[in-house]
């Protein structure tokens, strides 16, 4: 008697997809090419994906086939996941101001711009004239936000300090 293999042991890669004006997450698997799971968060894709896998791994078992071990993925050959950023000192305070209002952490803002702008990249479809004008009006309103607050003087109590505790400008 063999064990059964168990479906969450597989890794996954979870994307948003966009048709028809509808945008639904999508979950795939290397192992599995042919099983994928959607829905309208990433929790129901998720479910979904996952559920369709043991139902082929089921069948697969049943019918005496061979299923595929899982990708082991190895995590010394992925990135350190740390990276350094420099940004200009307002948006800097324009960051911890907006980390402060919603309470949470800098790099919690950060990670969550960032997987968003890579999650609408997958998004945009140049030949779809109308996503394209509202891009465009996204992007020409985060223009104007940030210019006003470059425009903005920087409070005393976010200047950069260095190594030493003395203001950088300064030797």
């Amino acid at each position: 008697m063999f064990q059964k293999v168990d479906p969450k042991s597989y890794p996954c890669k979870i994307s948003l997809q966009s048709s028809g004006g509808e945008t639904l997450y999508q979950v795939s698997f290397n192992d599995f090419p042919n099983v994928i799971g959607g829905g309208a968060t990433a929790a129901e894709a998720l479910d979904e994906a996952y559920g369709n896998l043991d139902a082929i791994i089921d069948d697969m078992e049943k019918h005496q086939e061979p299923v595929p071990n899982p990708t082991i993925i190895d995590m010394d050959h992925l990135p350190s996941g740390k990276i350094t950023l420099r940004m200009s000192r307002s948006l800097h305070a324009a960051l911890i101001e907006r980390a402060e209002s919603e309470d949470m952490s800098i790099n919690s803002i950060v990670i969550e711009a960032l997987s968003e702008y890579l999650f609408q990249k997958r998004l945009f479809d140049p030949s779809d004239t109308i996503k394209t004008q509202e891009l465009l009006d996204k992007i020409a309103v985060a223009f104007s936000s940030l210019k006003k607050l470059e425009d903005r003087p920087v409070p005393s109590s976010y200047s950069q300090k260095s190594s030493k505790g003395r203001p950088l400008n300064q030797k």
